[in-house]
């Protein structure tokens, strides 16, 4: 960060917090680290997943599932 400001960068994407009023979401504890460093929350639209393997993606969604039901 101090080497990003001295070479003349004004901003930084942290890329995604948690939504303020879900101090129980998984993202809230670095949520908490990247507001720290002041700026402000800018909401975008969703990143989407281009997919080049259908097999390995349903795999890899499968997984996430797996892994959110704990």
């Amino acid at each position: 960060m101090r080497r990003a400001k001295m070479t003349g960068c004004d901003s930084c994407d942290f890329w995604g917090v948690a939504p303020p009023d879900a101090p129980g979401h998984p993202w809230h504890d670095t949520s908490v680290f990247k507001h720290k460093f002041g700026g402000e929350r800018v909401d975008m639209i969703s990143t989407l997943d281009r997919v080049y393997d259908p097999v390995a993606y349903e795999d890899y969604g499968a997984a996430q599932r797996r892994r959110r039901r704990g």
